[in-house]
């Protein structure tokens, strides 16, 4: 396949990476901001991970090992500390409630 506008290997890495961004359900990039002021201390960008996995892939066995962690999306409060500390302004609050409800 012949994509114009790309002429090096970088080049073509970034444009696949910027691709698969556009499917994920969160645009959360692990810069981990958002765990800075968890009183819960919820690994953010793993969940927020796993979530997109779910929704692109619906890996069952992953997301059953997962919820069995400590600190894990049930324990979030919902203070909103996380989002106001997120570059992306995610609502991590909501989606901690989606993935311990299970949805996604």
């Amino acid at each position: 396949m012949i994509l114009s506008g790309m002429s090096t290997m970088d080049q073509i890495r970034d444009n696949v990476a910027t691709g698969y961004q556009s499917k994920l359900a969160v645009p959360c990039t692990a810069c981990r901001y958002s765990c800075d002021g968890c009183p819960v201390k919820i690994d953010i960008p793993a969940w927020l991970n796993l979530y997109n996995e779910r929704s692109l892939r619906k890996d069952k066995k992953r997301w059953e090992e997962a919820v069995k962690a400590q600190n894990g999306p049930d324990t979030c409060i919902g203070c909103g500390q996380c989002t106001s500390h997120c570059p992306q302004n995610i609502d991590v609050p909501g989606y901690m409630k989606k993935l311990a409800a299970g949805k996604y």
